[in-house]
């Protein structure tokens, strides 16, 4: 990924959504995404089933932080699509939450949105996502908010 050597040097963090997932093997049977020497991948959790491909994917910089006070943590949500990962920082316990919401009929992200309300951890967190939600206070070409964008707006 182009971006994981760009970034390298002033990057400590990558949350990504919707990221490649190509085939790694000669012989195409083993898929994956990018990886660079100077950064650790944490996946929703592994092995990634045959035909799927993880929509959530965290990228950490272990030349910046070190990565034996990352953790991830795939049994919190077991989706392809919401990646958790904690730091030991010296602060306390941060977590990073990154989700894919695919574009979905009415109502039809509900049980992902449902569980994102019902987490706790310790100490802070921090949500990066592709929602695929739209509402005029980001957007002014919207006049209709998505559906219930308010509890999402409210947690």
């Amino acid at each position: 990924m182009w971006i994981l050597s760009r970034s390298r040097s002033s990057v400590d963090i990558l949350l990504v959504q919707e990221p490649s997932w190509t085939p790694i093997s000669a012989d195409c049977t083993v898929f994956g995404t990018a990886l660079h020497p100077s950064w650790t991948t944490f996946l929703p959790f592994s092995p990634v089933p045959i035909n799927e491909w993880p929509c959530a994917i965290s990228f950490i910089n272990h030349m910046h932080l070190p990565i034996n006070k990352w953790h991830s943590h795939p049994d919190v949500f077991h989706s392809l699509d919401l990646n958790v990962i904690h730091w030991d920082g010296p602060n306390g316990p941060l977590t990073f939450i990154n989700v894919y919401l695919p574009p979905a009929p009415t109502g039809s992200n509900m049980p992902t949105h449902n569980l994102l309300f019902q987490y706790t951890t310790p100490g802070p967190i921090i949500v990066a996502s592709d929602f695929n939600l739209h509402h005029p206070s980001w957007d002014p070409l919207c006049h209709t908010p998505s559906p219930h964008l308010d509890a999402l707006l409210e947690w």
